[in-house]
C-alpha cells in the first residue's frame, strides 16, 4: 500500500512539472510571437518615415559655390596622404601616430592628423615619403592592414572610401602554356587591381607567378579560381599572399 502511495505521489509530481514545462513553452512562444510583431511592426514604421520625409524649400535652395570661393590647394599639404587601419576595434591617438611614424620611417618627417573611427591624414614634407607609403606592400600596423589613399579634394577624408591594399599573390600550378601576360592580367583582374608582374622574365620556368596587386579589403580574400578551356577542360590555381595582415577564417575578409 505504502509502495503504490509512493507511485501516485511520484505520479502526481511527474504530472505538475510536465503541467509547468508546458506553461513555460507557452510563454516563451507567445513572447517570441510578441516580440516579431513588435519589430515588424518598428520596420514598418521606419520605412514610412523614410518615405514621406521631404525637405523643406530652404533645405532644397542651398547655396550655389562659385569657382572662386572653392579652396585651390589641398589645405592639408600637398603631400598628403588619407590613412586607415582595418581594425574593428578603435585605435588610440598616440598608437597611431607613434606607430604609423615609426613603421613609415620618412626620413624628411611627418605630421599625423587622426579622425576617428581609425581614419588619420598623414602629412608628409617630401614627395618621396608620400610615394614610399603609397607603395607598401602590404603595411602591417599590430598584424591589422594599413592602407593609404591620396585625398580627393571634393571628398570628405572622414567618409571617403579607402579599401584597396596592395599586396603580393603567389599564384600556383599555372600551366605552361598559359603563362601568357594576357592569362596573367586577367588572373590580375579577378583579385583586383593589377600593378605589376614581379617575376615576368622567369615567369615561363618558375614554380610560381608573383604578381603585385591591389585588392579590395572590404571583399572576401580569393584561395584560388578555375581556369576555363574552350575544350570544357578546366585547372585549379590556388593563390597564397605575401605578408597577409589578420584574416577573419569565417568570412575571409580582413575587415573583420
Amino acid at each position: 500500500m505504502e509502495k503504490e502511495d509512493a507511485d501516485v505521489a511520484a505520479t502526481g509530481d511527474s504530472a505538475t512539472v510536465g503541467d509547468g514545462g508546458g506553461v513555460v513553452d507557452l510563454y516563451l512562444t507567445t513572447l517570441i510571437s510578441s516580440v516579431s510583431r513588435l519589430l515588424a511592426t518598428m520596420e514598418n514604421l521606419t520605412d514610412a518615415l523614410v518615405n514621406n520625409f521631404r525637405l523643406t524649400s530652404d533645405e532644397e535652395e542651398g547655396i550655389t559655390i562659385t569657382q572662386l570661393q572653392t579652396v585651390n590647394q589641398n589645405p592639408t599639404g600637398e603631400f598628403s596622404l588619407l590613412g586607415r587601419i582595418v581594425a574593428t576595434k578603435e585605435i588610440s591617438m598616440h598608437t597611431i601616430k607613434s606607430n604609423v611614424t615609426r613603421l613609415l620611417q620618412p626620413v624628411k618627417g611627418c605630421e599625423i592628423q587622426t579622425l576617428g573611427n581609425n581614419r588619420f591624414v598623414i602629412s608628409f614634407n617630401h614627395r618621396l615619403d608620400q610615394k614610399q607609403a603609397l607603395g607598401g606592400c602590404p603595411w602591417v600596423l599590430d598584424k591589422h592592414a594599413l592602407i593609404f589613399s591620396e585625398i580627393k579634394p571634393d571628398s570628405d577624408p572622414t567618409t571617403m572610401e579607402i579599401n584597396l591594399m596592395p599586396i603580393i599573390i603567389r599564384i600556383h600550378h599555372l600551366p605552361m602554356n598559359q603563362r601568357s601576360e594576357e592569362v596573367i592580367a586577367q588572373i590580375g583582374g579577378k583579385l583586383g587591381i593589377l600593378l605589376e608582374v614581379l617575376n615576368k622574365n622567369q615567369s615561363h620556368f618558375s614554380q610560381l607567378i608573383r604578381i603585385k596587386v591591389a585588392i579590395d579589403v572590404s571583399r572576401s580574400i580569393k584561395r584560388g579560381l578555375y581556369l576555363h578551356s574552350t575544350d570544357g577542360n578546366k585547372t585549379w590555381v590556388a593563390f597564397t599572399y605575401e605578408r597577409l595582415p589578420n584574416l577573419c577564417f569565417i568570412c575571409g575578409q580582413l575587415a573583420q
